[in-house]
């Protein structure tokens, strides 16, 4: 007699790549309800979408067996409440933004203090499984943002927890981002970010990529994800060199990782970066800002930028330029063995008991 499947609530603010993983993940064991979360500055739509989310739970708890929410915010406080009221295991997904504050760019879900933070506090308290996708996001310290030390992960701002907490790194699809046939890798730099606005200009580091390929004016340096705005105001101050396009489809984007020798993340705070490691194993030589998962997923396949100054992220860049193709191979080898998106979906299994 074949059991039956398990039925999990899976509830998400947007739909990007890795939830979208994570979704086809669990489907192949569970029964799955989703729920798509409309974050609302404005108060009437916010009280709106939190009650269509109250509403959503009351009909839809008490046969659910699994609650599984994507970053601790507004939306995760409910479905957490809600699993713990009704003894339904709760797990919450960690990552980077929910976990960190950095106030330089006033940054992060706990800088500021009000119902937001509180919120996250809350879905904290309130969940059974935590799995923050790296351990920096649980606990540890930024030197790269702020030169005395920055204190991140969520055990610094949530106290007296009873979760259960454990490192679930996200997962990559090595077939998917590969180099192509007919590209070949060019002396390019290249940087990729959704970038709509000047503080996450900043936060990607995309200030300091700029001064950087002001400092190498022989070599192409390309920006890619900025919206419009962020565009014209790259525009002012570029230099030749510089290509920067707004967002493109995924198809496109592995061909310009194909292409490209060398990738930059010179974020000031980040988890595990998706394209940091989508663009290794594409083979680009990883050239990264010392900043939570950055130096785990980059390894010893590429170089580490200790402080966040342009003559050493210059100088890192010129040694990434010259280094070898294989270190580029060996780049995507590390995502492949450490990274790879069959790990953690054998580990989702594990932990939710599928």
């Amino acid at each position: 007699m074949l059991m039956k499947q398990k039925q999990i609530l899976f509830i998400y603010p947007s739909f990007s790549t890795f939830v979208e993983k994570d979704f086809v993940s669990l489907s192949k064991k569970s029964e799955i309800i989703s729920y798509a979360y409309h974050p609302e500055k404005k108060i009437l739509y916010f009280i709106y979408e939190i009650l269509k989310l109250k509403i959503f739970l009351i009909k839809k708890i008490r046969k659910t067996d699994i609650i599984y929410c994507w970053f601790a915010d507004y939306h995760s406080v409910l479905p957490m409440l809600f699993g713990k009221i009704f003894n339904k295991k709760r797990i919450l997904i960690i990552g980077g933004n929910d976990a960190v504050s950095v106030p330089e760019i006033k940054y992060g879900i706990f800088y500021k203090k009000g119902f937001r933070r509180l919120s996250a506090r809350l879905s904290y308290k309130f969940s059974s499984l935590i799995l923050p996708v790296h351990k920096s996001l649980i606990q540890g310290i930024n030197y790269y943002a702020d030169k005395t030390g920055l204190k991140t992960g969520f055990l610094n701002y949530v106290k007296k927890m009873k979760a259960d907490i454990f490192e679930l790194p996200t997962g990559y699809d090595k077939n998917k981002w590969k180099l192509k046939n007919g590209i070949k890798k060019q002396q390019s730099v290249l940087t990729v970010a959704g970038v709509n606005n000047l503080k996450t200009y900043k936060l990607k580091g995309f200030d300091l990529y700029t001064d950087v390929a002001r400092r190498l004016p022989e070599i192409k340096f390309i920006i890619i994800g900025v919206s419009s705005e962020i565009h014209e105001f790259i525009k002012k101050d570029k230099p030749e060199n510089l290509i920067v396009h707004e967002y493109i489809e995924n198809n496109r984007l592995i061909d310009y990782m194909a292409a490209s020798k060398v990738y930059c993340q010179f974020s000031l705070s980040e988890g595990l970066p998706n394209v940091l490691c989508e663009a290794m194993l594409c083979e680009c030589i990883p050239v990264g800002s010392d900043v939570n998962g950055i130096p785990d997923g980059i390894g010893s396949t590429g170089f580490i930028l200790k402080e966040r100054d342009v003559n050493q992220a210059t100088e890192l860049v010129k040694k990434a330029l010259m280094s070898d193709a294989a270190l580029g191979k060996k780049a995507r080898q590390h995502i492949i063995n450490n990274y790879s998106h069959e790990k953690r979906e054998e580990s989702l299994y594990k932990l939710l008991d599928l």
